[in-house]
């Protein structure tokens, strides 16, 4: 049973009950508080029209009875819509329209989903629609990180008119850091692409280390050609084919992200967030040195940097632990809060986020406290100079050479090593995953 009542009254009640009644008190603040909570709407299924004739999927949240138009923000993801829910629930309590909208060929999405090959030119069509609605000001933005990260820049790109500011988190760079970096694949490549198959969400699938570890094993002890992995894994995939027969940056994926003449025409602001250990650390700094080189001074002079102390997924909602590492309470950002802050400040004519006092933002480990510069140049002005040296025995994995700030006198012995694909005994050296490989010593 469960009774609401005064302190006096609930005081009355037990000693006349004694052990035979169970009183939860509610306070009188927290009733209040309750009943204060801004409520939210919801419009399911709502379908956007493309260029093509495809019709995208949108779940589209808003506060109770809003009383006039507001900025809509929006996710693009292939990890359907619903993945994002609580972040719509909680920008719809702050002041915005929020729409969660599945990517082409995914979720509730028509049309076939090729990964980051037409999110510009639909996102764009999401934009122009979205600033057509009643309950919106005329003024969209985005939110999301990695994929939804890269689809900011490749919808920025496309320029859609009613495009107001954008908040790229950990975004993935094609051709960049995806699905290669430095022109090598990996086995996370069949990984992702299952995850992202058919049109539901498979993130039980995708979660499964020890499955995926066994596969990639497997394919590495049985000398398998990289190709045929996803026949080895059982999900043949035409796109993880056409991946592998573009092996390194081409035009395929420079369509993909802004070229030198439209980073020379954005104008918008932009607050880039990526972390110390992020797997897509490479691709958000990408974007942001190409908009640094060839960026108007005026446009560059709104594009501000965070770079904190977190994995990917600590991009959106950091933790003050990484890989075993401990970081400070200062590390942990509100970035929800802070989002609303910038869009505010971009959308609503709001004041500038305090957090963000000069243009690149970074955590130092250690004293536990964020630092500013005006460019990621400037972070440091030290530089200094090593030197690769060795003793002549710097062979094979359990023996390195050395980095050295002094120059080796007189001819020092070369190192030779010979490379062996057949030779699969460097896999014995890690017989399973390592649950820290994000900072992992291990050779």
């Amino acid at each position: 049973m469960i009774v609401r009542a005064t302190a006096r009254e609930l005081c009355a009640a037990a000693a006349a009950l004694g052990s035979f009644l169970t009183i939860v008190a509610v306070p009188i603040r927290a009733q209040k508080a309750a009943a204060e909570e801004p409520r939210t709407d919801m419009q399911w299924g709502v379908k956007i029209p493309m260029r093509d004739g495809v019709r995208l999927n949108a779940t589209i949240f808003a506060a109770d009875e809003q009383k006039k138009p507001q900025p809509v923000i929006f996710t693009f993801t292939p990890y359907i819509g619903d993945s994002y829910t609580d972040r719509a629930v909680y920008f719809a309590k702050h002041g915005y329209v929020y729409a969660l909208v599945d990517v082409r060929g995914r979720g509730n999405s028509g049309g076939e989903f090729e990964p980051f090959a037409n999110e510009g030119r639909d996102g764009y069509d999401v934009v122009e629609w979205l600033a057509k609605q009643p309950y919106c000001n005329g003024k969209v933005t985005m939110w999301g990180g990695s994929y939804a990260g890269f689809d900011q820049w490749t919808v920025l790109k496309e320029f859609p008119p009613h495009l107001a500011t954008i908040v790229p988190a950990a975004a993935a760079h094609p051709g960049v850091d995806f699905p290669f970096q430095y022109n090598i694949f990996g086995p996370y490549d069949m990984q992702w692409l299952t995850f992202t198959s058919g049109v539901t969400g498979n993130s039980n699938l995708f979660g499964a280390s020890s499955f995926w570890a066994s596969k990639a094993r497997e394919m590495y002890m049985a000398h398998s050609a990289f190709q045929s992995y996803d026949q080895v894994v059982g999900n043949p995939s035409a796109v993880f084919q056409k991946w592998v027969a573009h092996p390194v940056p081409d035009a395929y994926y420079d369509a993909m992200a802004p070229s030198p003449e439209q980073y020379k025409k954005i104008s918008l602001p932009i607050l880039t967030i990526t972390g110390d250990y992020d797997g897509d650390q490479p691709g958000a700094l990408t974007y942001y040195k190409r908009h640094m080189q060839y960026g108007t001074a005026e446009a560059k002079a709104k594009h501000y940097l965070i770079i904190g102390p977190w994995d990917h997924a600590g991009t959106r909602t950091p933790k003050a632990e990484v890989g075993g590492l401990q970081f400070g309470a200062a590390s942990v950002l509100d970035l929800n809060k802070l989002h609303t802050e910038w869009y505010d400040w971009t959308m609503k004519g709001g004041r500038k986020p305090e957090f963000l006092s000069k243009r690149v933002a970074y955590y130092l480990v250690g004293a536990d406290e964020w630092r500013y510069a005006d460019s990621l140049e400037s972070v440091t002005n030290a530089t200094k100079t090593f030197y690769l040296s060795s003793n002549g025995a710097a062979g094979d994995v359990f023996h390195s050479g050395a980095l050295s700030e002094n120059k080796a006198e007189g001819g020092a012995p070369g190192d030779s090593w010979i490379y062996d694909p057949l030779d699969t005994r460097p896999g014995a050296a890690e017989p399973e995953d390592d649950p820290n490989y994000l900072t992992s010593q291990r050779a």
